[in-house]
């Protein structure tokens, strides 16, 4: 994947994230590979309204894609503090931590 085609890809992700990030996400990143492409979710909790919202972000981004392309998704639900240093991929959202303020 070329540079162009992977600053398309971020901003459909980010197209396709409007309005399906609740309060229960708390960071989304992407990896980019040349034959596919994971979302990394991290959740507060597991819910299903949030897993719903996520189908809909895949479903939304790979209506945008020119071409087809492999989509895995990393989900994960966690109270702990998210170190950006070991994150996957490339960071589209972190929601600032209220106990950092």
């Amino acid at each position: 994947m070329n540079y162009e085609s992977e600053n398309i890809s971020f901003l459909n992700f980010i197209h396709a994230l409007q309005g399906n990030v609740s309060e229960n996400v708390r960071a989304v990143s992407l990896t980019l590979f040349p034959d596919s492409i994971i979302f990394h979710f991290i959740l507060h909790r597991d819910d299903p309204e949030t897993n719903e919202d996520i189908d809909d972000v895949v479903a939304e981004f790979a209506a945008l894609q020119q071409q087809f392309t492999q989509i895995d998704l990393d989900v994960r639900a966690t109270d702990l503090p998210i170190d950006l240093s070991t994150f996957p991929g490339r960071l589209v959202f972190l929601k600032k931590d209220k106990r950092s303020y």
